[in-house]
């Protein structure tokens, strides 16, 4: 079995981004401030890792499952990245996946009832069409998931090309995934003992 290194950039199976997000620590901190009497400060590193725990229960008990019938036979080793700038990324979250044998056979299969709808080459169309100043290392076509190109050659990017659209054959799954930010949101909230220090407040 094939076993690849992917991320929620290239297979968006979660939400973890904190930058400018209900996640960033510093709005929790704000938040559950309100009303303690000492003062909470948060482990930003116990944090995370609260986060990484959370998302990846959400894939373990939501996505898995589904994609079985994908070709997926574990999702795994899961940690955050968070980028050095946040200009063009925000945080991530990364892990390991391991196909079936007949991965390819699959692919195969359900590329072949994906080009009969429009609602996929609408979202390569809107999300990875190459444009002036942007050079997009996806597939621009479905076709191109079965026939790299010559900007899209590597594997990581074919298999989580088809796994992503495969998210949009799964609406009430796909609902989930949208709204998986505000269910980290809400265990984080719920489970802050598990990442707060408390300093008694000066008057």
């Amino acid at each position: 079995m094939e076993k690849l290194s992917l991320n929620t950039s290239l297979f968006p199976i979660a939400d973890v981004a904190m930058y400018g997000t209900i996640l960033d620590s510093g709005e929790m901190e704000y938040y559950l401030n309100q009303d303690e009497e000492d003062e909470i400060e948060i482990n930003q590193d116990k944090y995370e890792k609260e986060l990484v725990y959370v998302s990846s229960q959400f894939i373990k008990e939501n996505v898995l499952e589904t994609f079985k019938k994908y070709g997926i036979v574990s999702i795994d080793n899961f940690s955050l990245y968070k980028p050095y700038y946040y200009n063009y990324q925000n945080d991530m979250l990364c892990f390991d996946v391991t196909l079936s044998d007949d991965f390819d056979d699959i692919i195969k299969k359900y590329i072949s009832k994906f080009e009969k709808e429009e609602k996929y080459k609408k979202y390569i169309e809107e999300n990875w069409k190459s444009c002036s100043g942007f050079i997009s290392f996806m597939p621009e076509s479905i076709e191109e998931i079965l026939k790299p190109s010559k900007y899209f050659e590597m594997r990581v990017h074919q298999v989580a090309a088809f796994l992503t659209l495969c998210i949009l054959n799964e609406g009430e799954l796909k609902e989930k995934i949208d709204n998986s930010i505000e269910d980290f949101y809400y265990y984080l909230k719920e489970n802050y003992f598990e990442y707060v220090e408390y300093k008694k407040k000066i008057v």
